[in-house]
């Protein structure tokens, strides 16, 4: 039953019974959104479950967009802005009775030219023959007289179109009729029933450049001509006959370039005159003006030159490295989005030549290694098949040499932007005499206690000294040698303090500088971090020193401060021209485009000043590593450090071309899924400690690998012995256990292993009810029945399982049970799973002790459905943590760490609902002391961490973990066997280990599946 009919039953029944009209929310939509406003009833009526189904669902759904930033309160209801309507939640959308989207072409056609001011954009859709007009208000589009929800393409094209029409005659001009088009050919790329006349059938690029750089010609007497540049698809040579196009007095300007338009705004046009007015260099001047350009060219206008730290060789487009494990799958199944295949995927990614060699170059790789997946571009791709694989390059490689007319691109389009990053030097040997170097200075410094507003642990008091020691023996050697001391890695369990000893070393180093050379000479600190985490390097800040260490704290996010220290109009500094590339694929530095306000010439309007906290997000670090790898930092500080596990990433380069006296790299987990993403961590903090990839593998991972199974286990233990030995003092690695004196007792609460679980009150496995016993069976008679049907796939099947053995209503394409209409409706679908009866028998011992519970849970819907059970049974609305909800607090949306305060901050019972990835990183929920695994992550180290934010420094009552379970009358059943799966991945606290992502051939083993030969093709 769908949820309209679920509303429109309850209504009807209760009409009929002849009961007053419950309270509901109605829809008023206006120019600005859609408001919710409740009639017949208060919000705290409903609050308390007094609503019907359709009134509740449609509450706790607009409260988790308010948590979101996507609504905002009205005295009675929320109001859900325009922006927020075209990019809902479909789930969310569905329970609040949104109108569906709308899925016929529009066809966009002009009147004029973009040179005239008659220019005119207007919108149809073809219904019944006749071509209709259609309007928006509110996120919704009209059309026929009835309503539809618009997503984000078409609500952009036609609100920029109605935009362009309300403007006056006189205010359209080229410029403004130019990026119009631009506008909507964008769109009509993100959806396909947008089909934009003319500009799109005749193939043309309408781009509006950010930054303007400069290229220089030198002429046979030895003067320099200066032509400006564009961050657009454009051949810079093709450009030299256009500049005439251009009235330099004008505050915009559009250049035509065969089919390509180039649209010009005041910041362009800036740029370009700074460029053409000083367009000739004499001969004289020339070796002046290549040593200092600002000297000629405003570099607030114009990108000039940068410099670069010793590990960085240029700056280019960057060639995918191979860096598999070579192990039997070389994948993590179930961390990944999709494995493709490749008819699907290849055509789109292999567009060159050099494409293809660098493809089959790692297919190679794969097809000798036994791997049936291979990671190429950030996309997994099936290789089970090599004969279907390579026959697939075969007609690739010949539709690049015979193209379709159509497809044949222009000389403008060629030349498209690239994403460039920095070119790193290799660090091939392995430098033995670091380790000495550290073991001699990682105990040479005693911690000053006096600037610290608390005592640290003694724990701590080590951990800040042994940083103290290495930070100070970086800063006293040559800066200028690659293979100095210059990293270390902290790899502490979680919940022993690793963001308070960062900042309690930082800010003694700095002292001790700033006594010595003065406070100009204190460099800036960056600290690289995920972003829900940005916030608490902030109050950590504040409550760790009696007076702030830094002379500032900037958070370099586009929601904070990043605008405030960027050049107006510029943008990201990985897409450059790729006609700014060399026949080596580089970029001379002179001719590179910075987007932040760096160096001394920026005055105090740049970001690098003395003693200045920088706080920003890994993916900014990426987008502006090129500013950022200029400025010389004092520490380095990379939390959460997983981030940057994968070598091919762009933030794992720009990680590693950062120049800075000292970097740390700071995580839980050192090795989350393979033995390479601890190469990785250690290469970015110590060059040269394990030498280059091929050194390492073939020196650690090799023998694991090429042992038979029964000594693998052993040889695994004695290669991660050995590599923990490597590293020595460049890694401190303690476990909360051994460290934190005084720390509750944590207890296992599970089914499956003897000795930890049933404790005699809360009874966790349950058995299968009827309806989930058909559900779960009706799955694998399926699989033996169409075999072949893509539902039937090996991945396909095991999501299915999980998924019912939560619930058997829940299931793939966002199935689920109806939104519970009263306690009594929820307590019956609860019934109806043997896990959700676990669960129900966990809250009810939790509400008995008056204490708070975490459940993490995965899918959106399970954590909707969740949040309506908890309401009825037990009379609270928990709040809801995943992806959605915001990492750092706006004006109208509060942040993950504010949440989780008001959830602490109640008294007594109080349950919160947790996404495992959402929540992985970084969060501290110590208010809680109950937590409930009710969806399992594939990835124990993930399941590790998100049970650690209750179980760290703050907790004062005993933990307790539980993993309810629905178990199969006849035989093992899914939450059986995967317990026992990641339970054999364990964690050896002496050893670094791959302590294991769970490969493709072990599910497919414990759970008898595997691919047919037409899903393996």
């Amino acid at each position: 039953m769908s949820l309209r009919d679920l509303v429109e039953q309850i209504l009807t029944r209760r009409t009929n019974q002849g009961t007053h009209s419950p309270a509901r929310f109605v829809q008023e939509i206006d120019s600005d959104g859609i408001n919710f406003v409740l009639v017949d009833g208060t919000l705290e009526q409903v609050a308390q479950g007094s609503a019907d189904a359709t009134t509740l669902t449609q509450f706790v759904a607009l409260q988790m967009l308010q948590e979101q930033g996507l609504a905002a309160p009205l005295p009675l209801g929320f109001s859900v802005a325009s922006d927020a309507i075209v990019r809902i939640d479909p789930a969310l959308a569905d329970a609040l009775l949104l109108p569906p989207l709308f899925v016929a072409s529009i066809d966009v056609n002009f009147d004029a030219y973009t040179t005239s001011h008659a220019f005119r954009a207007y919108a149809t859709t073809p219904i019944d023959g006749q071509d209709r007009a259609l309007t928006v208000k509110g996120g919704c589009l009209f059309v026929g007289g009835r309503r539809y929800r618009a997503d984000d393409a078409q609500w952009t094209a036609l609100t920029s179109i109605g935009q362009h029409s309300a403007l006056a005659e006189a205010e359209r001009d080229e410029s403004t009729n130019v990026a119009l088009v631009g506008t909507l050919l964008a769109a009509s790329k993100s959806n396909d029933h947008i089909r934009v006349s003319y500009f799109a059938r005749g193939g043309w690029e309408v781009s509006s450049p950010t930054r303007v750089g400069v290229s220089g010609r030198m002429d046979s007497s030895g003067n320099l001509t200066l032509t400006p540049t564009f961050d657009a698809a454009v051949d810079p040579s093709l450009l030299e006959s256009r500049w005439r196009q251009l009235s330099t007095n004008n505050a915009r300007g559009v250049l035509r370039v065969e089919k390509h338009i180039v649209a010009l705004d005041e910041q362009a046009m800036d740029g370009v005159r700074e460029v053409l007015t000083h367009r000739t260099v004499p001969a004289a001047q020339v070796p002046s003006f290549l040593k200092a350009p600002s000297a000629f060219l405003d570099a607030a206008l114009v990108d000039l030159d940068l410099g670069f730290s010793v590990r960085v060789e240029g700056v280019g487009t960057v060639q995918h490295v191979d860096f598999t494990d070579l192990t039997a799958s070389g994948i993590d199944w179930f961390q990944s989005d999709t494995l493709l295949s490749p008819a699907s995927i290849l055509t789109t990614l292999l567009r060159s030549p050099d494409d293809i060699a660098a493809f089959e170059s790692q297919l190679s790789a794969a097809i000798t290694q036994g791997a049936t997946a291979l990671n190429f571009s950030d996309h997994l791709i099936d290789v089970s098949d090599p004969d279907a694989v390579l026959e697939e390059i075969v007609k690739i490689r010949r539709d690049l040499a015979n193209p379709a007319p159509s497809e044949r691109p222009s000389a403008a389009t060629v030349e498209r932007a690239e994403k460039v990053s920095l070119i790193l030097r290799d660090t091939a040997d392995v430098i033995e005499s670091l380790r000495q170097r550290a073991a001699e200075a990682s105990t040479t410094v005693q911690l000053d206690r006096t600037p610290l507003a608390r005592a640290p642990f003694p724990h701590q008091v080590e951990g800040i000294e042994w940083l103290l020691g290495l930070i100070s023996a970086a800063d006293s050697e040559d800066q200028d040698e690659l293979y100095r001391l210059q990293g270390a890695l902290l790899a502490d369990d979680m919940g022993l303090g690793k963001t308070f000893m960062a900042l309690a070393a930082i800010a003694q180093y700095n002292s001790r500088v700033r006594a010595v050379h003065g406070a100009n000479r204190v460099r800036p600190t960056l600290v690289v971090a995920p972003l829900s985490l940005l916030e608490n390097w902030e109050a950590e800040v504040a409550k760790s020193f009696s007076a702030s260490p830094f002379t500032d704290i900037v958070v370099l996010q586009s929601s904070r401060d990043l605008r405030r220290f960027s050049h107006p109009g510029r943008g990201r500094e990985t897409r450059q021209a790729s006609s700014l590339l060399d026949a080596e694929e580089r970029i001379e530095s002179s001719r590179l485009r910075l987007t932040l306000r760096t160096g001394s010439e920026s005055g105090q309007d740049r970001l690098d000043l003395p003693g200045r906290l920088v706080l920003t997000t890994y993916e900014t670090l990426r987008d502006y590593q090129l500013s950022m790898a200029q400025i010389d930092w004092s520490v380095v500080v990379f939390d959460e450090a997983q981030a940057i596990k994968n070598p091919n990433a762009m933030r794992t380069r720009a990680a590693k071309g950062l120049r800075a006296t000292f970097k740390l790299v700071t995580t839980g987990t050192p090795v989350e899924n393979s033995l390479g993403e601890f190469w990785c961590l250690v290469d970015t903090a110590q060059p040269g400690l394990l030498g280059d990839w091929n050194t390492f593998r073939d020196t650690w991972i090799a023998p694991i690998l090429q042992a038979d199974d029964e000594s693998r286990d052993s040889i695994r233990l004695v290669q991660g012995k050995g590599l923990r030995d490597a590293v020595g003092p460049f890694m401190l690695r303690r476990i909360k256990e051994d460290h934190l004196k005084g720390l509750p007792a944590k207890h296992v609460h599970s089914p499956f292993t003897p000795g930890d679980s049933e404790d005699g009150q809360v009874a966790l496995a349950q058995r299968m009810p009827p309806a989930q016993q058909s559900s779960y069976d009706g799955i694998l008679r399926s699989r033996v029945q169409a075999p072949d049907a893509p539902s039937s796939h090996p991945l396909s099947v095991l999501t299915q399982l999980r998924a019912v053995s939560v619930h058997p209503e829940l299931g793939l394409h966002g199935s689920h049970p109806d939104w519970p209409a009263t306690r009594a409706t929820a307590e019956s679908q609860m019934r109806e799973s043997g896990k959700l009866i676990g669960l129900v028998n966990i809250l009810d011992s939790v509400r008995q002790k008056e204490e708070k519970v975490i459940i993490f849970a995965m899918s959106k819907d399970l954590q909707l459905l969740l949040s309506l059970w908890i309401l009825q049974v037990y009379g609270l609305r928990p709040y809801i943590i995943n992806g959605d909800t915001a990492a750092i607090a706006k004006p109208t949306q509060r942040s993950r760490r504010q949440l989780i305060e008001d959830f602490e901050a109640t008294d007594g019972f109080n349950v919160i609902i947790m996404s495992p990835i959402a929540a992985g990183t970084g969060l501290t929920v110590v208010g809680a002391n109950h937590v409930v695994h009710l969806e399992r992550h594939w990835n124990p180290a993930k399941e590790a961490q998100a049970t650690d934010r209750a179980y760290r420094i703050g907790q004062t009552r005993e933990v307790h973990v539980y993993y309810p379970a629905s178990i199969h009358p006849e035989h093992e059943s899914f939450d059986v066997l995967i317990d026992r799966l990641l339970a054999s991945k364990v964690m050896i606290k002496d050893a670094v280990m791959e302590q294991g992502e769970v490969s493709e051939s072990e599910l497919m083993s414990i759970f008898n599946l595997s691919p047919t030969p037409a899903q393996a093709g």
